[in-house]
């Protein structure tokens, strides 16, 4: 295949599946979907592969590579991470560029790690004629590292049940199975057996590994694909290891990183039963404003739309009618509250907006078969 069938072939391909692509040949690059800057510091790397690979950079940046006829195709670059303002800034500097990395990146690609391998896979055995699994291409450790993870998890929730960080962590375990990212922003951090000021670096690490595991779990609940919960847990594991002091480690979960990380990953899964980039939108929207007196009216105003355009086109791609996704946000945060704070009823009520605390009784009860006392004691998620 000469190389103007191939680029042409390649741009197709890419944008059928939606992810970024280049071809290099010696270090020049003859097309790209992605920026050239992400590319410039890896081309020496790139080139020197001689079999189909991946490679991550050290701030934790994927790319797929396939030598094909004297030149490399590169799938990438592609994130699973959210950097913090500092690694925002730091990554700015070092792809030389002026916009959100983080943005950016999201933009590229909307598949998962594991999709990344796949596609990669079948591009070697459409190019080359091979035959091989994504398996043979993804890290075997990976099965024996989430059983350790799993143990290791399973005996800390044994163990701190009774400490006063239980309900707080729980809390935060949820967000991540439900991917509230929203939710975790706002989450105030616990101070207590957590804090770094009082407790050694050894202990911290384990802290955070556990965290790691005990939200790889929850990921891979939700429906997560393994692989890319794994590679997730793989990437914290070597962060966390190698931090040399407690304000590296601090940094590194900084806001919460880590939980809002895979429940990132949680929320790519919600985000692709939503074909259109303005259901999407709409669906962001709500999970910033549900707290609020929320109308279709009035979210329909906020992208100019008519309220029932906006209602038959949520209906058509979510299944399920905006008053209802609404308040199913709302009944999942009054659960929340419910069981894991001790706010009244009335605080309950008015903080997510119900007209009162008999309405929000009512529809608490129609959408769970219980009153909130009730699920207070005895309800599970």
């Amino acid at each position: 295949m000469n190389t103007e069938v191939l680029i042409h072939n390649l741009k197709l391909h890419a944008r059928l599946l939606q992810y970024p692509v280049s071809l290099l040949k010696q270090e020049e690059i003859l097309f790209s979907v992605a920026d050239a800057h992400f590319l410039t510091p890896f081309l020496k790397e790139i080139t020197q592969k001689e079999e189909l690979s991946y490679f991550f950079s050290s701030a934790s940046v994927f790319y797929g590579v396939l030598p094909y006829e004297g030149m490399h195709i590169v799938i990438g670059p592609c994130t699973f991470l959210y950097y913090s303002k500092e690694d925002e800034k730091k990554l700015r500097a070092f792809y030389g560029v002026e916009y959100s990395v983080n943005e950016y990146l999201s933009s590229l690609s909307k598949h998962s790690f594991y999709k990344l391998i796949e596609i990669l896979v079948s591009l070697d055995g459409f190019l080359n004629g091979t035959i091989r699994s994504p398996e043979e291409i993804t890290s075997p450790a990976n099965e024996i590292l989430f059983d350790a993870m799993r143990k290791e998890a399973d005996d800390f929730m044994e163990e701190e049940k009774t400490q006063s960080g239980y309900e707080y962590e729980q809390m935060l375990l949820h967000y991540v199975k439900e991917g509230n990212t929203e939710e975790i922003e706002q989450f105030s951090a616990y101070q207590g057996e957590w804090n770094p000021e009082v407790i050694s670096l050894r202990r911290y690490k384990n802290s955070l590994m556990i965290l790691n595991s005990l939200c790889l779990r929850k990921a891979i609940e939700a429906g997560v694909d393994r692989d890319s919960a794994f590679l997730l847990g793989e990437l914290y594991q070597k962060k966390i290891e190698n931090a040399s002091n407690t304000n590296e480690l601090l940094t590194l979960n900084l806001n919460h990183a880590i939980a809002k990380n895979y429940a990132l990953l949680v929320k790519k899964i919600a985000q692709e039963e939503c074909s259109s980039s303005t259901i999407r939108n709409v669906r962001q929207y709500v999970r910033n404003h549900y707290r609020e007196k929320l109308t279709v009216a009035h979210i329909a105003k906020q992208f100019y739309l008519s309220p029932e355009y906006l209602s038959s086109l949520f209906i058509k791609e979510c299944r399920i009618s905006l008053p209802e996704y609404i308040r199913s946000l709302k009944i999942n945060q009054a659960k929340v509250l419910l069981k894991f704070t001790d706010r009244s009823l009335i605080d309950i009520s008015s903080l997510l907006s119900f007209s009162s605390q008999s309405y929000f009784q009512t529809v608490f009860r129609r959408e769970t078969g219980m009153t909130p006392q009730y699920f207070r004691l005895h309800g599970e998620f």
